[in-house]
């Protein structure tokens, strides 16, 4: 036994709740991901007990920042 309008179904489903709208607001992320790196030393933006000589780059850094992806 089939339902009349089986093969349809998620199509009108999805055109239901097109023009419904969405219906979430703003959502709470259960994680948060970021990645940590470090940056180049500026004076305006650091304070000086941050900063660390780097003999890869061979210039002053600062560790420790984050990049929030969500």
């Amino acid at each position: 036994m089939q339902p009349v309008y089986a093969w349809t179904a998620v199509v009108r489903g999805a055109v239901l709740r097109g023009l419904e709208g969405s219906m979430v607001i703003s959502r709470k992320a259960r994680m948060h991901y970021g990645t940590s790196y470090a940056t180049v030393y500026d004076d305006e933006k650091h304070s000086v007990s941050e900063r660390y000589w780097s003999p890869l780059w061979e210039r002053w850094m600062v560790s420790d920042r984050m990049q929030w992806h969500i």
